[in-house]
């Protein structure tokens, strides 16, 4: 995690809600922490929640907090095996980054392309 990346996740809820879920995830399934399984699902439901509303104005979908807010969902569903939600998602990335122009507009220095990219 970079200082971008966490200066944009301490400023928009979105981001921040993925990049809490993605680390719950991770503790979740890596560290043997069953007792985090609540706060994973907790961010990730808060985070598609606020992901959805943002899909209403055009503005707000395309930003690089919410693209990223995406693409650390469609990580955390591949690695925990959620296919069908990461497909779901994936698409609707990839129309969002078209939309946009392409991922050599996006911003946060490349860190947001790669994460897509990952």
């Amino acid at each position: 995690m970079t200082t971008i990346w966490t200066a944009s996740a301490l400023t928009d809820v979105a981001l921040l809600h993925s990049t809490l879920c993605s680390t719950s995830g991770h503790l979740l399934r890596n560290a043997n922490q069953p007792e985090l399984l609540s706060v994973y699902l907790s961010h990730k439901a808060e985070t598609i929640r606020i992901v959805n509303e943002r899909m209403t104005d055009i503005s707000k979908a395309l930003t690089d907090e919410t693209l990223g807010a995406i693409a650390l969902l469609v990580t955390g569903q591949t690695c925990h095996g959620d296919y069908n939600e990461m497909n779901i998602h994936m698409r609707g990335l990839a129309k969002l980054i078209g939309m946009r122009g392409g991922l050599e507009t996006l911003g946060m220095g490349g860190l947001l392309a790669g994460e897509i990219l990952w």
